[in-house]
């Protein structure tokens, strides 16, 4: 078989189109509305408990989300990530690990996506609990629209 240079060009447009259409479905495409009833560690923050609205930064390449309380007090930015859930969740979630009472906000999914978002990297303060030897334990918060 014989490639040619449209050949190989055909391909390769199909590879990066397919790498594209992967990476936008891995951003939460709606906002996500949650009342969080413990204070979390996002970004560079630990935000009081309360209303939040998370949503991607427009002209990002999808790797920076926002989270703005509902009275507009409190906000963040943060990188995130392509991330699987194990299963299509039924509902929007949010998923901690808490340390002691210390809640780290680490992945969102939209409902009925199995994928979503996770924080990239782990905080300053996340590192320290970690590197003291305390064990996280992961929970899901549903998030209301």
């Amino acid at each position: 078989m014989r490639v040619t240079g449209t050949t190989l060009m055909s391909a390769l447009f199909s590879l990066l189109a397919l790498g594209a259409a992967h990476s936008a479905n891995a951003q939460i495409t709606d906002q996500v509305e949650a009342t969080i009833p413990h204070s979390f560690v996002v970004g560079t923050k630990t935000l009081p408990p309360g209303k939040y609205v998370f949503q991607m930064q427009q002209g990002s390449s999808g790797g920076v989300m926002t989270v703005t309380s509902a009275d507009g007090k409190d906000s963040d930015m943060f990188t995130v990530r392509e991330s699987q859930a194990r299963s299509v969740p039924a509902h929007t979630e949010l998923v901690f690990r808490r340390y002691g009472d210390q809640e780290f906000l680490t992945k969102i999914y939209e409902g009925g996506n199995r994928l979503g978002v996770a924080v990239a990297g782990q905080s300053k303060m996340e590192k320290e609990l970690v590197a003291q030897g305390q064990k996280a334990t992961e929970h899901t918060e549903t998030a209301g629209k």
